[in-house]
């Protein structure tokens, strides 16, 4: 299971905690603008159990806990707009941390009900997409 974390007080920080099978914290990855003292805290509070997690860090950090997937082909199904280059989108995708692609991910039902929302604008090509960073929150 993999979980995105959002700081409440610094927005720009994300982390992306991965746990195992056994619930077992694995990974983390780090993304936005933190400071050494913000990462040594982070590192002595977080959970190494998944069912910690809400009750050690949840008034401090928004947590998503959706089964979010970081494979390429989850990425292109999800999407569903199975247009232009796949493998130039693929190429992009790999360039992405893996909190970008987590972030992306949730995006896709956003960005998806904004359209329906504007039915004049077309759905971009996934490369397209990527490329432009469209999945960093600018579709309310």
């Amino acid at each position: 299971m993999k979980y995105v974390l959002r700081s409440v007080r610094f927005p720009k920080n994300r982390a992306l905690l991965a746990y195992n099978h056994e619930n077992i914290l694995d990974q983390i990855s780090f993304d936005g603008e933190w400071e050494l003292k913000q990462i040594s805290y982070f590192l002595r509070v977080v959970p190494v159990h998944s069912d910690d997690l809400r009750t050690t860090l949840g008034t401090s950090f928004h947590i998503s806990t959706e089964i979010i997937s970081l494979e390429f082909i989850d990425f292109w199904n999800t999407y569903a707009y199975k247009v232009g280059n796949k493998s130039r989108a693929e190429k992009l995708w790999r360039s992405l941390s893996d909190i970008e692609k987590a972030t992306c991910m949730k995006s896709i039902k956003t960005y998806d009900a904004y359209l329906f929302n504007h039915p004049k604008m077309e759905k971009c090509y996934p490369e397209t997409y990527l490329a432009q960073r469209r999945f960093e929150g600018q579709y309310k």
